[in-house]
This record gives C-alpha cells, sequence and structure tokens, in this order.
C-alpha cells in the first residue's frame, strides 16, 4: 500500500481512538473563535456537527470533531460556523484545507499487510489499525504517549512479526528518512533492556504460618526503565509500553527452625498470589536431619501485563522463621516485550 502520510491527526493517552484534524477556511476570523472553543457547523446556521479549535492562523482553522451522535457529520464548504454558546458573527467555510478529511476508510481498503500507524517524532511506538472511517482510526492497542494535537502523522504496512511494527518503505517515498529512523528506532527498543532489581536493606521478621510481604527490599541495585516508583517501595510497578515480563525473587532464611518447618517464597501480582505463570516451590527443613533449608526461589513464565501492574514478593514459614539481610535475598523483572 503507498504510504499515507497527510494532514495532522490528535491522540489521546491511553485511547486506541486516532482523530482526524479539520483545516477549514472561513470567510471571516472573529475575534471569539479561539483555540479551545467548542464550534457547531452546518448549513443556514444548523447543527450539523461539533467540534473543538485546536489552532488558528488568520482565517485557517484547525478542528476535531467532538460530537458522538451518529446523525453528526464532517465540516463542508458552504457551512455556517459559529460558538455552540452562540455567537455575534457567523462566518462561513469558504473552502477546506488538504486531507480534510483524509479519507482513511477508502485509502485503506484491500490494503495487502497489517496497516501501522506512527507520529513523525521517530521515538514513539508504531501500532497496528484495526479498522478507520473517514476520519477516525481504531488502533488494536492504547496509544501509550501524552495527548497530542496537530501533529503529523504516518501509515504504511507492517511487514514484520510481533512486536517489530516495522514499516515497509516504498521505492522513491519522500516521507522514507523519517520511516527508517522509526524502524531502527524500534528496533533498539525492542533491545535494550529494561528492567530492575532490589535488595535487601535490613532482616524481617515472617508472621507464623502465613504470607508476609518482603517489605525491606529497599535497595534498588538498578532501575533501569522505571519500574520503581519510589525507592522504598519494595515492589514493582510495569511502566508504559511494556506486555510482558519475567519476575524472579529469592529468599535466605535464618538458620533455626523445626524440622518440619516449611517454607516459601512466592510472587504476587496486583496483590493477589495466583496468577497465571506463576510459581513458587515449597521447602521443607529437611525432615527427620533437622538441617534447616535456608534458601527459597520463585518465579514466573513470560506472563501478560497492562501499565500500572504491580509485583510483590511474599515469604511463608510455618514457624516464623526471619528473612535474612543477604545478598541473596532479592527480587527481580525484566520486560521481554513491548508495544
Amino acid at each position: 500500500m503507498p504510504q499515507i502520510n497527510n494532514g495532522l491527526v490528535r491522540l489521546v493517552n491511553d485511547s486506541t481512538t486516532v482523530q482526524a484534524m479539520y483545516n477549514v477556511y472561513l470567510s471571516s476570523a472573529p475575534a471569539e473563535l479561539v483555540a479551545g472553543e467548542i464550534v457547531q457547523w452546518g448549513a443556514a446556521s444548523a447543527e450539523d456537527g461539533r467540534g473543538t479549535i485546536a489552532e488558528v492562523d488568520g482565517t485557517s482553522y484547525w478542528i476535531y470533531r467532538t460530537n458522538s451522535d451518529p446523525t453528526d457529520r464532517a465540516p463542508i464548504v458552504g457551512d455556517d460556523f459559529k460558538l455552540v454558546t452562540g455567537a455575534s458573527v457567523t462566518p462561513t467555510i469558504v473552502s477546506m484545507g488538504a486531507a480534510s478529511p483524509p479519507n482513511w476508510s477508502t485509502l485503506l481498503a484491500g490494503a495487502v499487510g497489517t496497516p501501522v500507524f506512527t507520529i513523525r517524532d521517530n521515538t514513539s511506538p508504531a501500532l497496528h489499525v484495526a479498522s478507520s472511517t473517514a476520519d477516525e482510526l481504531t488502533l488494536t492497542s492504547v496509544w501509550p504517549g501524552d495527548d497530542v494535537t496537530n501533529v503529523d502523522y504516518g501509515i504504511t504496512t507492517d511487514f514484520t512479526p510481533a512486536p517489530f511494527n516495522l514499516p515497509l518503505v516504498a521505492y522513491g517515498d519522500i516521507d522514507s528518512p523519517a520511516l527508517i529512523s522509526m524502524a531502527i528506532t524500534e528496533i533498539a527498543r525492542n533491545l535494550v533492556f529494561s528492567g530492575a532489581l532490589l535488595t535487601t536493606d535490613a532482616a524481617l521478621t515472617v508472621n507464623v504460618n502465613t504470607y508476609t510481604q518482603l517489605t525491606n527490599l529497599k535497595t534498588v541495585t538498578y532501575d533501569i526503565g522505571g519500574w520503581v516508583a519510589a525507592d522504598d517501595d519494595s515492589f514493582f510497578t510495569v511502566p508504559t509500553g511494556v506486555t510482558m515480563v519475567r519476575v524472579m525473587g529469592c529468599i535466605v532464611w535464618e538458620t533455626e527452625g523445626g524440622a518440619d518447618d516449611r517454607r516459601s517464597a512466592r510472587i504476587y501480582k496486583n496483590d493477589a498470589g495466583n496468577f497465571v505463570g506463576m510459581a513458587r516451590p515449597d521447602a521443607f527443613s529437611g525432615g527427620s536431619s533437622g538441617t534447616p533449608s535456608q534458601v527459597s526461589g520463585c518465579y514466573t513464565a513470560a506472563v501478560q501485563v497492562e501499565e500500572g501492574d504491580t509485583f510483590e514478593l511474599y515469604a511463608y514459614s510455618r514457624d516464623g522463621q526471619d528473612v535474612l539481610d543477604d545478598n541473596q535475598t532479592w527480587f527481580s523483572i525484566e520486560a521481554v516485550s513491548f508495544v
């Protein structure tokens, strides 16, 4: 398919919707029509559509549609254009800028390969397009960046398996430098390590015969990617853009304990100790020998996550033995897939 990059778009954090910006030229520029105002348009001052002004340059106005009513339509030449709250002057739309509307549903019809969307900052992720209308795209995953309005964009074809989302650069495409830069950024982003390691700053007393969260994991050995929101959290919070992680933990116990003292380390996700992909091997203290098992470990498979998910490390001892402040008491997380 051809590269599509006409016009500007609006994106909202944590939303799957991409809105096309409309560029309308008016017969005059009333003082009340400024950025941020909600406006309406239609024939003979009727409200056939509604939107918000994003930018004004003389008689050139950039707007995005805001009315969810299914009868709402896009602005067209000849419409009256005014504030929803009323206006002293009602100019008319005399012409439309390029790509107003961009006609995405027509351009993407029959596209070979999966359409992939990105904005032109060469750092934001490329996201698959699930569906399209004339002026709106629905992405398969939410936009992870900040709210942005009036930004350049590109739509091309993804020719790679997930999670790379690399665009096909057509021969002679004038936008090829930006596409190649974005592709290189995507490759680098998927190859770079992201994760964190916490260790203890003190011993921890464990409650008898119940799981106790390790709140003594206050030493941040490293945090690459923003997994530890505060230095004393003792747990991990999944940052923006990560879709799968692998988590591991290790606990060193004090040497005392009965011969049948069951011990265990366990990873909790969002304060729940039972989720798909977790493992918590039990360790007994050695049967009749009376020699305590001094180390407990736990781990997960690569598990799916969303931004804001948390992981905590818990300890269990039937006899209530202490977790030692030791180099072998630690908690780690690493990203294995990004959007």
